[in-house]
């Protein structure tokens, strides 16, 4: 049987994952699998050289888009009854009312499963990507806080706080459209061997190139397809005959383009990398666009969900007050959503998040961030997270705070802290000097002991995550286990917990979580964790400012108590005389 060679374009990133684990159990198949949805597909496919794949497998409303804008077969991954059974399933874990909200595709199959098994759920019709946002609206005024949807509604929702459960299609579902995929390409393979020889060359060679239409569209490319993006947005306003070196920086990598005109329409760009990484990487400092930091609350399907509307008013209203925010919370909780999330809901300041990592700031640091050309604390119109701001040495601190107030830098930027709340934090120096240095504006981000009665909604939410990262077909839990996870402590918080039920979806066989597995895991977690807290308590204690005097009568004190008060005991066990006992005891 001859090779198929596939494009997949999934709406969402986890998708594009499973796609590309099934794809690697076939012989005969050859996959490109990208992420993207409907319009951003379509771009997509007019950026690549189609001609190099024999079919093109997405799903849904993107499948239909796509279908239209090329010529060879687009196979849609369906949505079967099973698909959709498993999420209400998982859905009738949740405690609150949910809703079906998507389109045809989805609600037929949804209607004809509700009829067969006499279930009352609303379900709700998309005709255009342009309803999504008024639909929504009135399921949450009508108090439905958990919608089960596709990708692009998913993203909507989690912008309006409504918690989502992602229709996934499953892994049947993938492997049958790779099936019709081979059945149908075996008639109509249509590329040409001088083609293929040619695509396989380029992509064996360690040459990176890049042929482009001189309108900017890619012909051709042997790198991914957001640095051929890069590359040509650098080069749309640059680009001259006369000119054919260029240098651009992409993801803090410095790039040498040599520019060769083929003919009067097509450009082939060699691309080279010339320097190491830039300095920002090296020091612990990230720098996002607006865009990064909303797919990361979004696409990435990280913590965002539990942060509550509460809490998001609360930092919008903040934001017209404050030109600081101090997010506190202990390890473990979504403190770096909250900053995302704060990053966002700003009017001013958008056009860069740049993350520091607290301890990693260093002499070599402040050289960097305070450079006069381009230093990015001598800049404006940005908002800087400082990460773990508690681990920043006090000396550093002090000259953080010094900058601030020298340079009036809250006059040009905004600044984001998040703080670290340790079991038996005595010293709080850090949060006192920022109390009477900077007026700031502090939020909370509540631990998973203060969310215990929330506990079945958040779980279920984390199991629809496993599921579709790890393709796990996990419909809930066994009688007990859901309230061994009530009554656990977690001293990790929403990160401790997502390991878990991680760890447990992946070993399990079955489709429910047993009470003896979540016990079993809860047990391990205990052990690790009160090692890790005895080792802190250890390390609190060498590092504390005593002198050997002071350690050694602790010491005595200690056994002293331990003997009940017996000093000739505590001598004799400790080898000292009780003149140095008694000499101890009394200064």
């Amino acid at each position: 049987m001859s090779n198929v060679r596939l494009l997949g374009i999934a709406p969402y990133e986890e998708l594009r994952e499973s796609m590309a684990t099934i794809a690697s159990n076939y012989d005969n198949i050859t996959l490109d699998v990208y992420t993207a949805d409907l319009e951003e597909a379509i771009t997509l496919v007019k950026k690549l050289n189609i001609t190099q794949y024999d079919a093109i497998i997405s799903r849904g409303g993107t499948a239909q888009l796509i279908q239209k804008a090329v010529k060879i077969p687009v196979i849609e991954v369906s949505i079967s009854l099973y698909d959709i059974l498993s999420v209400i399933q998982l859905a009738q874990n949740y405690s609150q009312k949910f809703a079906i909200v998507g389109y045809n595709n989805i609600t037929e199959t949804a209607h004809l499963l509700a009829n067969i098994l006499k279930y009352n759920i609303s379900i709700i019709t998309l005709h255009h990507n342009s309803d999504t946002k008024e639909i929504l609206s009135d399921l949450q005024n009508k108090q439905f806080d958990l919608i089960l949807c596709d990708a692009v509604t998913n993203k909507t929702a989690l912008q309006m706080s409504l918690n989502t459960l992602l229709i996934t299609s499953g892994q049947q579902s993938i492997k049958k459209a790779y099936n019709d995929a081979i059945e149908r390409t075996q008639y109509i393979k249509a590329v040409q061997n001088h083609t293929q020889l040619l695509q396989t060359a380029f992509y064996k060679q360690n040459s990176k190139i890049l042929i482009m239409s001189k309108d900017f569209q890619s012909i051709f490319s042997n790198i991914d397809a957001k640095h051929q993006k890069a590359i040509m947005n650098y080069l749309k306003d640059k680009i001259e005959n006369d000119n054919p070196k260029y240098y651009h920086t992409y993801q803090s990598q410095t790039y040498h383009l040599n520019i060769n005109v083929i003919d009067d329409n097509h450009y082939l760009i060699e691309i080279k990398e010339t320097t190491p990484p830039m300095i920002n990487h090296q020091f612990g400092i990230e720098y996002l666009d607006k865009k990064t930091v909303a797919e990361r609350l979004s696409t990435d399907m990280s913590f965002s969900s539990f942060i509550t509307p509460d809490m998001k008013e609360k930092i919008q209203k903040a934001q017209n007050h404050y030109h600081a925010i101090l997010i506190t919370g202990e390890t473990g909780t979504f403190k770096t959503s909250l900053a995302y999330t704060s990053f966002l809901s700003q009017k001013n300041n958008q056009s860069q998040l740049i993350v520091i990592k607290s301890q990693l700031i260093n002499d070599k640091t402040w050289k960097y961030l305070l450079n006069p050309s381009n230093g990015p604390l001598m800049d404006s119109n940005i908002t800087f997270l400082f990460k773990n701001i508690d681990q920043l040495p006090l000396i550093e601190f002090d000259k953080l705070m010094t900058i601030i107030s020298n340079t009036k830098l809250l006059q040009r930027n905004n600044i984001i802290f998040t703080y670290t709340i340790k079991k038996d934090d005595d010293n709080q120096s850090i949060l006192n000097h920022l109390n009477d240095e900077l007026d700031f504006y502090t939020t909370y981000s509540p631990s998973v002991r203060e969310r215990q009665t929330e506990i079945s909604s958040i779980v279920t939410l984390l199991l629809n995550k496993i599921n579709i990262e790890n393709n796990r077909d996990i419909v809930g839990f066994e009688p007990g286990a859901l309230q061994l996870l009530t009554e656990f402590d977690f001293p990790g918080n929403f990160n401790q917990l997502y390991q878990i039920l991680k760890q447990v979806a992946i070993a399990t066989d079955t489709y429910y979580i047993s009470s003896t597995q979540i016990e079993t895991s809860l047990n391990l977690e205990k052990n690790k964790f009160d090692n890790l807290f005895e080792s802190e308590a250890i390390k609190d204690w060498i590092n504390s400012n005593r002198t050997l005097f002071d350690y050694s009568k602790e010491i005595i004190r200690l056994t002293l108590d331990k003997n009940n008060g017996n000093q000739t005991k505590t001598a004799k066990q400790l080898g000292i005389s009780r003149t140095t006992l008694w000499r101890y005891l009394n200064q």
